[in-house]
C-alpha cells in the first residue's frame, strides 16, 4: 500500500512529499530482525563488531595502565637511588675535607708557645720587678748603707725559687729551655720549606729533562720526515720523467704506424685503379 509522507525541512523552508510503501519502525531491525529488502541482519553484526572493538580497547587500556604504573614505580626507585648516591657523595666530600684539614694541621702545627710556660715567664718578670722595691725602701730609710750593693735576698729568691712556689718565679734554666723550644719550633717551617724547595727543584729538573728528550725526539722526527719527503719527491720526478719518455716513444710509434697506414691506402688505391683499367681493356677485347 502506497502512502504519502510529507517532510518539512527547516533549512530550505520547503515541504517534500515522499511516495512509497509504509515500513515498520527501526526498532524492530535494531532488535535483531532481518532487513525486509535484503534479509541480512547488518545492525546486529555492526553492534557485535563495535562491542568487540570496545573490549579490545579496554584490554589495551588495562595494559597501558599497568605499564604506566610499572614506569612510575621504576621512576620512584631511580629517584631513591639518586638521592642515596647524592648523600653518599656529600658524605665522602665531607670526610675528604675533614681529612685534608687534619692533615694540614698535622703537617703545619701552630708556632705559639705553651700557655703554662708563658704564664710562668710573666710571673717571673713580675717577681723580678717586685724584688727591687724593698731595696729602694731600705736605702731611703737607713741612708748609711751603700746603694751600690744589691739585695742578696731578692737575688737569691729570684735565682733559687722554683716554678711551683715562691710566688711563681722562674729560673734561668727554665727560660733557656723555653727559648730553645721556641727556636726549634721556629726552625720547623724552614726545614719544611727547604724540603719543599728541594722537591720542587727535583721535579723541575725532571720536567726539564723530559722536555729536552721530547724536543730531541721531535727534531729527529722532523729530520726523518724531511728525508722521506725528499725521497718521495725524487722518486716522483723520476717516475714523471720515465712516463714522459714512454709517452714520447708511444707517440713516435703511433706516428710511424699512421704513416705506414697512409702508404698502404695509397697502394691499395693504385691497385684498385689498375684492376679497373684491366677490366675495361678486357671488356673492350671481348666486345
Amino acid at each position: 500500500m502506497q502512502t504519502a509522507t510529507s517532510v518539512y525541512t527547516v533549512t530550505s523552508k520547503a515541504k517534500t512529499t515522499l511516495l512509497g510503501e509504509e515500513y515498520g519502525p527501526m526498532k524492530e531491525s535494531v532488535s535483531g530482525t532481518p532487513c525486509p529488502h535484503c534479509g541480512s541482519d547488518s545492525v546486529s553484526h555492526d553492534a557485535t563488531a563495535a562491542q568487540q572493538r570496545i573490549e579490545e580497547l579496554e584490554a589495551q587500556l588495562l595494559i597501558y595502565s599497568e605499564k604506566a604504573s610499572e614506569t612510575a614505580v621504576r621512576l620512584a626507585d631511580y629517584e631513591n637511588e639518586i638521592h642515596s648516591l647524592r648523600q653518599q657523595a656529600q658524605a665522602w666530600n665531607n670526610n675528604h675535607e675533614s681529612t685534608a684539614t687534619t692533615a694540614a694541621a698535622t703537617d703545619y702545627p701552630p708556632k705559639t708557645p705553651d700557655a703554662n710556660a708563658q704564664q710562668q715567664q710573666q710571673q717571673g718578670r713580675f717577681a723580678n720587678f717586685a724584688s727591687y722595691f724593698p731595696y729602694r725602701r731600705t736605702g731611703s730609710r737607713a741612708g748609711s748603707k751603700d746603694s751600690s750593693t744589691p739585695p742578696q735576698t731578692s737575688y737569691s729568691n729570684y735565682t733559687n725559687s722554683s716554678p711551683g712556689g715562691g710566688g711563681g718565679h722562674t729560673s734561668p734554666s727554665a727560660n733557656t729551655s723555653f727559648h730553645s723550644h721556641d727556636t726549634a719550633s721556629s726552625s720547623d717551617p724552614t726545614t719544611i720549606t727547604t724540603s719543599n724547595a728541594l722537591a720542587l727543584q727535583t721535579a723541575l729538573n725532571r720536567e726539564q729533562g723530559l722536555r729536552k728528550a721530547a724536543e730531541s725526539q721531535l727534531s729527529q722526527a722532523h729530520s726523518e720526515l724531511e728525508e722521506l719527503t725528499a725521497q718521495l719527491f725524487s722518486q716522483a720526478n723520476e717516475m714523471v720523467a720515465q712516463e714522459r719518455k714512454a709517452r714520447a716513444k708511444l707517440e713516435e710509434r703511433v706516428a710511424l704506424l699512421e704513416k705506414r697506414d697512409g702508404e698502404k691506402r695509397k697502394r691499395l688505391d693504385r691497385l684498385e685503379k689498375a684492376i679497373a683499367r684491366v677490366e675495361r681493356v678486357r671488356g673492350l677485347i671481348n666486345s
